[in-house]
């Protein structure tokens, strides 16, 4: 293995609506890999039956309530993650449905969610 593989095992993984069927399956997949999770979610407890789960796994397992998805919410989570976990190397976004974001069966998917992700990532650097 060479230095610019990526090991699961020591990375820290951040998935959002974590309390959601399909982030709580992403959340006990990267946990049994042994993963350092970062679980966010609105729904404090569908996200602390997520950490419940995975402890099974890992230890490894750290919880952000977001109270509401307002931009200065978000950041606030991500500044915590930061804070506690350091650099995170992998963001699964979740959320079942994100506003401006297109759906990936329309004829333009790919440019249009192209543009929302330019103009949402805009914010962050």
């Amino acid at each position: 293995m060479d230095d610019t593989t990526m090991r699961i095992d020591q990375s820290v993984i951040v998935i959002t609506a974590a309390g959601t069927l399909i982030g709580k399956a992403m959340a006990l997949h990267f946990a049994s890999l042994g993963a350092k999770l970062a679980l966010v979610d609105n729904d404090i407890k569908k996200l602390e039956a997520t950490q419940d789960a995975c402890s099974q796994f890992s230890s490894h397992i750290n919880i952000f309530h977001l109270e509401d998805t307002q931009p200065h919410s978000i950041k606030q989570v991500f500044t915590h993650i930061q804070r506690q976990l350091g650099t995170f190397n992998v963001l699964l976004n979740t959320w079942p449905k994100c506003t401006n974001t297109p759906s990936i069966l329309e004829p333009d998917a790919i440019n249009e969610f192209n543009d929302v992700m330019c103009n949402s990532a805009t914010t962050f650097f």
